[in-house]
């Protein structure tokens, strides 16, 4: 009885340290699965670098396809734009454009630098680096062409024999200018034929009440017809300035400004002017009009 008892108890002693030893076993099991847990996370994360290493290198493909393509491209768009050679020979009208580009920029580059101005019948007074001007008409029209093209302005001066023509000496010029083109100047008969850098000149005939001998003044765009006349944007030197004129009411000397010319409505010939828009004409005159070229 005794020794079952002890059997008993030792059994149960057994038990217990059993029991002491499964709990004392389990945190240590806890720990390692959840270790287990991290560096089974841990090792998914390379594969995670490795998709977006992918990812660039796709990009990155997509990116060199990119430029190989515009690699490819760019030359065809290059040679259509510029070499020289592959384009037409420009007609001789576009060089006189060109020559008239010219003066029409000296013009400008003249009146945006322009300080003091004042028509004077006879004046030589051309400061530019001042910003002066004290001139007349004609000695104006002298200075904008023997700036912008000095073999015309020669020619000019060899044919009338004057060192500074006057508004007489290009209106003489120009009317002896024939049809067949000549070095230098061209004849225009046309208004509708103007183009900026042309000259246009007019004489007072004996029936003329203005008192004014005549005009010379340069084209500064393209004139604009309306009906039997056309306004034409002008530089001159005058003792007033026309429609729409960088100079100031009531003052004198070189400018831009829009007058009106009326014309033969057969030849296309100018007839008439209008100081300015609107104002009456001045029929008693006679016109002439001719192109500086390049030879």
């Amino acid at each position: 009885m005794v020794k079952t008892k002890i059997m008993t108890l030792c059994f149960i002693i057994i038990a217990l340290l059993y029991s002491i030893q499964c709990r004392a076993t389990t945190p240590h099991h806890t720990e390692t699965a959840h270790h287990s847990s991290k560096h089974t996370r841990n090792t998914q994360h390379p594969k995670h670098k490795t998709k977006k290493h992918t990812h660039t290198h796709v990009h990155s493909h997509k990116h060199t396809l990119h430029s190989h393509i515009r690699l490819h491209t760019a030359p065809s768009h290059e040679i259509a734009e510029t070499p020289d050679e592959t384009l037409p020979p420009e007609p001789p009208h576009s060089l006189m454009s060109s020559l008239g580009t010219r003066m029409v920029h000296f013009v400008q580059n003249t009146i945006s630098t322009l300080r003091y101005t004042a028509y004077k019948l006879g004046g030589t007074h051309f400061d530019s680096s001042k910003g002066v001007y004290i001139i007349d008409c004609s000695d104006y029209v002298d200075h904008l062409l023997q700036a912008s093209n000095p073999a015309a302005y020669s020619s000019l001066v060899h044919s009338t024999g004057s060192d500074k023509p006057t508004t007489e000496h290009y209106y003489n010029f120009f009317t002896g200018l024939t049809y067949k083109p000549r070095h230098y100047w061209n004849k225009i008969e046309n208004v509708n034929e103007l183009q900026p850098g042309d000259i246009l000149v007019f004489r007072n005939n004996k029936n003329s009440h203005t008192g004014v001998s005549g005009h010379v003044m340069v084209v500064m765009n393209k004139p604009t017809r309306i009906q039997d006349a056309f306004m034409v944007r002008v530089t001159d030197s005058a003792s007033s300035g026309h429609s729409q004129d960088t100079r100031q009411p009531h003052t004198s000397g070189i400018g831009i400004g829009t007058m009106q010319i009326k014309v033969n409505p057969d030849t296309g010939h100018p007839s008439a002017y209008a100081w300015k828009l609107g104002s009456s004409f001045e029929h008693h005159v006679n016109f002439a009009m001719a192109r500086p070229s390049e030879g």
